[in-house]
């Protein structure tokens, strides 16, 4: 809930470029792109231990001065932008050359990173149209991912064993210490 604070044109202002901003840092299809702007700058503030918010816990908490947070927020997305664009121009080490992370795999680790854990992990998987692998270990498997989980074993191991390895390879790409900043 946004306060009234200030005038209607600058609060609908703020909601555009908050919805923009949502959207750009890949909203799930399902999720409003302003609420997940507004819940991932209130993770950051969280994470940074902010002035910014007020009565911060697990459940929520108010963030005091939006557009200010908001700022903040972004200053730190810019900087993360910055500094994998100069360790782009950088040669790979050996094994960050084998380990690009493909199309796919990045989508996971995006979802990784929201730090969804079991059925919520196969779920955001799901909103995120991304399905099992259809060949291999993987062939009889479900098509998505929340019925293999609720299925059991073999399917539970394999999807954390995709995710530990999506992680690992994320970690050797050098991707986990830009999530970390």
């Amino acid at each position: 809930m946004l306060g009234d604070g200030v005038s209607e044109n600058f609060l609908e202002r703020f909601r555009t470029l908050a919805a923009r901003a949502g959207a750009a840092l890949g909203s799930p299809k399902d999720t409003d792109p302003e609420d997940f702007w507004l819940h991932r700058l209130y993770l950051d503030l969280r994470e940074h231990n902010s002035d910014q918010l007020f009565a911060a816990s697990e459940a929520g908490g108010a963030i005091r001065r939006v557009c200010v947070a908001s700022s903040t927020f972004c200053s730190r997305l810019e900087r993360k932008r910055v500094s994998v664009a100069a360790s782009a121009n950088a040669a790979p080490s050996k094994s960050e050359r084998h380990a690009q992370l493909g199309d796919r795999e990045l989508r996971i680790w995006a979802i990784i990173q929201r730090g969804a854990r079991g059925p919520g992990y196969c779920r955001e998987l799901d909103s995120a149209r991304i399905a099992p692998p259809r060949k291999g270990i993987w062939k009889d498997c479900p098509r998505r991912y929340e019925s293999a989980y609720r299925q059991g074993e073999p399917w539970r191991y394999r999807i954390q064993d995709e995710k530990s390895r999506v992680r690992r390879k994320a970690e050797l790409a050098g991707l986990t210490k830009l999530a970390r900043e």
